[in-house]
């Protein structure tokens, strides 16, 4: 209101370009790397050597041939996984439920608690900014203690993990919405605690995608779930939840039950998922390795590795 909405924008490119520059000085691992434990780097350079010298360099048709297999085998690995599905379907119902509350929230504030468009924009951005990053570092954290117990798990504990904080989220979320405050702060209170619930997902869930591929799939994997949870999650949740409430008078405060059902639909498919998927890490499922046969060109080789160890 004072100094205007158009200048933070340009205040935001600097730092955009500081932190292109910074990524120049990030080395970027080799594809696999990470993952192979037992093979020194002169034994991917040998391992990539056998591979071209086994293609013939005058048939691009069998390489091309040979390329669409491997890219629809991979495709179906990724799209078929179960653990990929059920992690990228709680994190779409996330995404739908943040998407509508940050939109609509600033509305929520003025038209319920009489507060001005700056106040609502400030006290929404605050609490979005300061809990969504504790929850995120609070989350990863807990979550890596829990993984480290002496407990035989059949899912991935991540998945609890994050079926726990996404319950607590959405009871945050009802009372905040529903509770008979006077006050904007007690609402602003709950609604800290609901985001910062809310937030402890982002690491495992995450770990929970990259880890359920291979390494050499992980680009492509993080790539579909990126597009899947925001096609289907904040891109169409506002127009939604606005659409709601044109429909029943103006009553924005019921429109926005949506958030807490879609919360509490995403915490019920991570506890399904945590009971009933068992969970098969990526980094065991292949590590390249050149046949012979030049018709042959990957197979798998079993290497161990955490499940619950964060991907590079």
């Amino acid at each position: 209101e004072v100094i205007g909405w158009m200048l933070f924008f340009i205040l935001l490119g600097p730092v955009g370009l500081i932190c292109i520059v910074l990524l120049l000085f990030i080395r970027d691992p080799r594809p696999g790397e990470s993952d192979l434990l037992e093979a020194s780097s002169t034994d991917l350079e040998q391992q990539q050597q056998t591979l071209l010298s086994a293609v013939p360099k005058d048939s691009p048709r069998v390489i091309s041939r040979a390329g669409l297999k491997r890219y629809l085998s991979d495709m179906r690995s990724i799209i078929f996984n179960a653990n990929f599905l059920a992690a990228s379907a709680g994190y779409t119902m996330t995404f739908f439920a943040t998407g509508a509350f940050t939109d609509w929230l600033p509305t929520f504030f003025a038209r319920y608690y009489d507060l001005g468009t700056g106040d609502a924009g400030l006290l929404n951005g605050s609490i979005g900014v300061v809990s969504c990053l504790s929850g995120t570092i609070v989350g990863s954290y807990v979550a890596d203690k829990v993984a480290a117990l002496p407990i035989r798990w059949r899912g991935h504990p991540f998945f609890f993990v994050s079926g726990i904080a996404m319950t607590i989220n959405a009871i945050c979320a009802v009372i905040a919405l529903f509770g008979p405050w006077k006050s904007v702060w007690p609402l602003a209170v709950l609604l800290f605690c609901a985001v910062f619930a809310g937030s402890m997902p982002i690491g495992p869930i995450n770990a929970i995608i990259l880890n359920s591929v291979p390494g050499d799939l992980r680009s492509r994997t993080n790539g579909i779930s990126v597009l899947l949870v925001h096609l289907l999650g904040d891109a169409i949740s506002p127009t939604i939840v606005g659409s709601i409430s044109d429909r029943t008078s103006g009553d924005l405060q019921g429109a926005l039950m949506v958030v807490p059902a879609s919360i509490a639909l995403a915490a019920f498919t991570w506890f399904l998922s945590w009971v009933f998927i068992p969970f098969k890490d990526g980094k065991q499922q292949s590590v390249v390795k050149i046949s012979s046969s030049p018709s042959t060109f990957l197979e798998s080789q079993s290497v161990s590795q955490s499940p619950s160890s964060l991907p590079n």
